[in-house]
């Protein structure tokens, strides 16, 4: 790849994700930040790791996109690892004469954080979790705990990660921050709900933390009152065969189908009377936003960090004791038994939406940036 030369008196800013061709929420937030600053900074956008260049679409021609190492290297063990990232990551931001390094994510944070004390370029850490959701996974907050002593600032999701971050680790208020993830409107975007859907979405990777276990109790329970609604959840994982044999168990085949992974979701919200997000932990939910910038009620288990953030409990959804599926189920079935109930949380759902917006997000990035 030919990098061009630095505009003057442009920053190079390098947004670095774990793997370049993956398209999780972090990524999607990553791939928004490039596209929405490359036309004021030198914009990179990088993976620790990442096959083809090519499958990174969605990025403006602008931005240059790169990999360091193949995706066959994830199998290694953590410590191989970082030493395999470590000398072609200094080489790399040394090349591209980068000042800016934003790292997406604790993972691959902790991977490069020994870098921090040689280079000449700043080290972001942007933590795209919730410190308290996993405080009791010893290593996962030892990785957190090391990026975050180790580079130049670090940026949250929320208030309450903000204060856990200075509460638990001593870390200097002015070295952190929170910035709530934006969302980006599109032509796709509902301008009107339909309250006659009898349709529940659910959107995420199936994956443990994800509680779709939860959901699929909770619709059993739906299911005896309301046979004729139905859910859909949209995305793959490790948890989708250990999922589709619990459906089958409880005889719900008809009314939770698992529609796989798709790259057109925000197509689709339209589609849908309710979102239901059973998360066992969140940083702060994309989906979430997205339901609501598409009028759609949400209910959700109200988990530590998230979705209370953006969804006013009883105003535009419902928020729900975790881990209580008799009370989700029960929330579930208030909303599907008031067409009126449906109605009103849609039209409040965008009130509040001002404080995820570009106009509000990014000059909290602008102003790091050129703090830094």
């Amino acid at each position: 790849m030919t990098i061009m030369q630095n505009n003057i008196g442009k920053k190079r800013i390098c947004f670095t994700v774990y793997k370049s061709d993956a398209y999780g929420g972090v990524e999607t937030v990553a791939r928004s930040l490039v596209n929405s600053f490359s036309n004021e900074y030198e914009i990179f956008y990088l993976g620790l790791l990442g096959e083809d260049r090519s499958s990174v679409y969605g990025i403006k021609k602008e931005v240059r996109t790169d990999s360091l190492l193949q995706s066959s290297y994830e199998s290694k063990r953590l410590r191989s690892l970082q030493w395999d990232v470590l000398r072609p990551m200094y080489s790399w931001i040394k090349k591209n004469h980068i000042d800016i390094v934003v790292v997406m994510g604790h993972y691959p944070a902790f991977l490069i954080a020994p870098l921090a004390c040689i280079l000449r370029a700043k080290i972001v850490f942007c933590d795209h979790g919730a410190l308290m959701n996993q405080w009791n996974d010893k290593k996962t907050t030892l990785m957190r705990f090391i990026a975050s002593k180790a580079c130049d600032k670090i940026v949250v999701l929320t208030k309450k990660s903000n204060d856990d971050y200075i509460e638990k680790f001593h870390i200097n208020p002015k070295k952190i921050t929170y910035i709530y993830n934006c969302i980006e409107p599109t032509a796709n975007d509902s301008k009107q709900y339909d309250a006659s859907s009898h349709k529940l979405l659910s959107v995420g990777r199936l994956s443990r933390e994800k509680g779709f276990d939860q959901l699929i109790e909770a619709m059993a329970l739906v299911a005896k009152k309301h046979p004729d609604w139905t859910l859909d959840i949209y995305g793959d994982g490790e948890e989708a065969d250990n999922l589709r044999h619990r459906i089958n168990e409880l005889k719900l085949a008809k009314q939770v189908i698992l529609k796989g992974k798709t790259d057109k979701i925000r197509d689709y919200y339209k589609n849908y009377a309710a979102y239901v997000m059973p998360s066992y932990r969140e940083g702060l939910p994309l989906t979430l936003l997205e339901a609501k910038i598409n009028m759609l009620p949400i209910i959700s288990f109200d988990v530590d960090t998230g979705p209370r953030e953006i969804v006013r409990d009883g105003v535009d959804g419902f928020l729900v004791e975790p881990k209580n599926i008799e009370a989700f189920a029960e929330k579930i079935c208030e909303l599907i038994e008031s067409k009126e109930l449906r109605e009103s949380f849609s039209e409040k759902a965008k009130e509040n939406l001002n404080v995820f917006e570009k106009e509000t997000i990014l000059p909290r990035w602008r102003d790091l940036f050129e703090e830094i």
